[in-house]
């Protein structure tokens, strides 16, 4: 029962559910959701087909299109665009020089000692030590 208790699997038996006081003036409506769909025949049955001659004068017929497909059943490649030719440069630009870094750097891991309340000797200390210190 200890194990249940401590993963979450407790089953609780549930109580009956007071019924509301009832207002005697008005009759009960039924307060759920009432979902109204047509029927699934209506819905999936293809539409009412109409005559070709009366669809071809509503609409213009559009020329029919070009055949996109070479004869191996392969797209044709399409046409390269040309474009000017990209300058190039014998060497890439030189990098701005770079200031060397201070020698009285202040020490991380001094800082952690003193400011972090580190021990001496703490794991905290040795894993500074051994990242920044060597």
């Amino acid at each position: 029962m200890a194990v249940w208790a401590v993963s979450g699997c407790v089953a609780v038996n549930p109580q009956p559910v007071a019924s509301p006081p009832s207002h005697g003036g008005s009759p009960a409506q039924a307060v759920e959701p009432q979902i109204v769909q047509r029927p699934a025949r209506d819905v999936l049955a293809p539409p009412p087909l109409t005559s070709p001659s009366a669809e071809s004068a509503a609409r213009p017929t559009a020329p029919a299109p070009a055949a996109a497909h070479s004869p191996t059943g392969r797209p044709e490649p399409r046409p390269q665009k040309s474009r000017p030719p990209v300058p190039r440069t014998a060497e890439p630009p030189a990098l701005p020089s770079v200031r060397p870094l201070p020698a009285d750097r202040p020490d991380v891991c001094a800082l952690g000692e003193s400011y972090g309340r580190w021990r001496p000797g703490s794991p905290e200390s040795l894993i500074c030590r051994e990242t920044y210190r060597s």
